[in-house]
């Protein structure tokens, strides 16, 4: 029989001997509980706190990384959404620039057309072509003027 199975026996056929041995290791255990070199903490709090430091530093690196990765995703999302809408903006603009300067180009040429006008003895009515000849053997152009504006047979243009 092992000591262990004769403690046990003993323990069940007297339990006040288990109590007092209890009561003595606990004790003891506050007789030494403090510590020497932190006067504030228990041996115990020491011992927790050493083992469970290395711990707690790796999970708390690992959830900070975590946060800053998830953070960096929210913060990548947004921007895609704002480059869709920038892009967006961007088109915009550039279809208005180019209206804007077919703008500028048309009154040019009504600038031009006037000035070649006020020049020539004849008398003209200014017009724009609207369309071609698809296959170039005519060159026939198709202007925006016709018989209500002033504009005659075989007329030239």
């Amino acid at each position: 029989m092992s000591i262990a199975d004769k403690a046990r026996d003993k323990a069940k056929k007297n339990p006040n001997w288990l109590m007092g041995v209890l009561l003595l290791l606990h004790l003891i255990a506050i007789s030494f509980n403090r510590s020497t070199s932190r006067p504030e903490l228990m041996v115990l709090q020491t011992l927790i706190l050493t083992l469970s430091s290395p711990v707690q530093s790796g999970l708390t690196g690992s959830v900070s990384w975590v946060s800053r990765q998830w953070q960096s995703y929210v913060d990548l999302r947004g921007t895609r959404q704002e480059n869709d809408s920038l892009k967006a903006e961007q088109a915009r603009r550039d279809t208005q620039l180019i209206e804007l300067r077919e703008r500028l180009q048309s009154i040019d040429q009504l600038q031009a057309l006037s000035k070649w006008q006020t020049e020539r003895q004849w008398s003209s009515i200014p017009a724009r072509v609207v369309g071609r000849d698809v296959n170039h053997l005519f060159k026939t152009l198709i202007i925006d003027r016709g018989s209500s504006h002033g504009v005659q047979k075989n007329q030239p243009v």
